[in-house]
């Protein structure tokens, strides 16, 4: 029997028995939102998405200082970075009043994440003309850190960065010219100054944010999508990474197939010879109405988001779940229901051979903006972490991490599968000890030799 079939004859029977037991039906509906979850069908897929898409098998030859094949080798296989790329915005670093918070949000990140998004917002970093905020030394502004503080921050901890935005029209500042000729000399002097400060040091870059939702009166060069990923092409790297990144809507609702406006585009772009590198899918769930009916399983079902991912993937480039806001329930139980749908999405995110990154928007509720009355971040006010932070740390640092202890006995290999990302290999024979670094890469031969010295 069809998913799609099975679905609608469970709905029709648990209504059904909710009105002859008389049940509340809304609460009968609520109950849709774990049977699409737990349906046998979609959990095979994501288990063998997991196993298929994120995890490789790795040999080690053990050898003596001669090169001689060695046996009864003991080996503790940790895993100790994740290539899949989990993060969040860092805007709140150093926001808080006590030198203890500051640190607090600083391990809290670090514990959870090994990607940062570096906020550019133009209104941030040049709020009066020529005024550029880029340097450490720049004033303080809470929420709004200067990038080189970040940089410096994301460096130090080995976490990769994702510029955001370079082109958005809301976060244009209020100085800028309404012509269209001007505009466009000052967006190619911010390109030229940011690519030649940060192009070699932050990798990933949203080069136009929500382009298929700008308003119909904004000032903006013609053509501008295109025009501002040549522009970018220009002054970054070659080994930069170039997005556009897209709505909630127009990543998850909007959606016809090949049809859909944000597809429609991305294919335009890629014809034309734009480069084109990821693109990035926004999953903000804002207002109560929207919440309400994604936790009773009436709008984005992992079916239909399964759907659109396999769509998307057919554009050929990895995708960026870019933007996430999991509202907390108005409910006893809502910190679980959060929880509970934020390990259902990121199992799903995660399983898919497209999807390269996750970042979830904000850290904690107390230093969310525009989403702060549905408390959609991870944390409660004070960096208390919620059920949905702890079944996080639990998929990225327990279930997605490898950690092993294999005997070789009398072989001089062993073979043992894991997720991709580096390793620390400790290999005990006769009383030597011998620690090596690899890397299980998902396009990696993946042979590895022991040499004990």
């Amino acid at each position: 029997m069809r998913v799609k079939q099975k679905r609608f004859l469970q709905g029709v029977l648990l209504t059904i028995t909710a009105i002859l037991s008389g049940a509340n039906i809304v609460l009968a509906e609520g109950n849709i939102f774990d049977q699409n979850w737990n349906d046998r069908e979609i959990q095979q897929r994501i288990e063998m998405g997991i196993k298929t898409n994120r995890m490789g098998f790795a040999t080690l030859s053990f050898v003596d200082q001669n090169g001689r094949p060695v046996s009864e080798v003991e080996v503790k296989v940790e895993q100790t970075r994740s290539d899949f790329l989990f993060g969040a915005n860092i805007f709140y670093l150093n926001g808080y009043d006590s030198p203890e918070m500051n640190r607090k949000y600083e391990e809290m990140f670090t514990r959870l994440f090994n990607f940062a998004t570096v906020g550019f917002y133009w209104n941030w970093v040049e709020p009066k003309p020529g005024d550029l905020r880029y340097d450490r030394n720049s004033p303080f502004i809470v929420r709004k850190p200067a990038p080189d503080v970040v940089v410096d921050f994301c460096r130090k901890n080995q976490l990769e960065m994702r510029g955001h935005p370079l082109c958005w029209v809301p976060s244009q500042p209020d100085w800028l010219p309404r012509d269209k000729e001007k505009l466009a000399s000052l967006q190619r002097k911010r390109f030229q100054e940011i690519g030649a400060r940060y192009a070699r040091k932050i990798k990933y870059w949203d080069v136009v944010n929500e382009p298929t939702n700008r308003h119909v009166d904004a000032v903006l060069p013609d053509d501008c999508t295109c025009w501002a990923l040549q522009l970018t092409d220009k002054y970054f790297t070659p080994e930069n990474a170039l997005s556009v990144n897209t709505t909630t809507i127009d990543s998850w609702l909007n959606f016809y197939w090949e049809d859909s406006p944000f597809y429609l585009l991305v294919k335009n772009l890629q014809l034309r010879g734009a480069r084109l590198d990821f693109i990035g899918m926004q999953f903000h769930i804002d207002g109560h109405a929207f919440a309400e009916d994604f936790y009773a399983g009436k709008v984005l079902t992992p079916e239909h988001l399964s759907r659109v991912l396999d769509q998307y993937g057919k554009l050929g480039l990895p995708i960026h779940i870019s933007e996430i806001t999991l509202p907390t329930p108005r409910t006893p139980d809502g910190e679980e229901m959060q929880a509970k749908a934020a390990r259902h999405l990121y199992r799903l995110w995660f399983s898919h051979p497209n999807v390269q990154a996750i970042t979830w928007w904000n850290l904690g509720d107390d230093h969310a903006t525009m989403f702060y009355e549905c408390k959609g971040a991870l944390m409660r006010p004070g960096l208390v972490p919620k059920p949905s932070y702890v079944a996080l740390d639990r998929l990225i640092n327990h279930e997605w991490k490898t950690r092993l202890v294999l005997t070789s006995e009398k072989e001089s290999k062993i073979k043992f599968q894991g997720f991709y990302g580096s390793y620390t290999i400790t290999a005990r024979h006769k009383g030597k000890i011998q620690t090596e670094t690899i890397h299980l890469s998902k396009t990696g031969f993946n042979e590895f030799e022991i040499r004990f010295r």
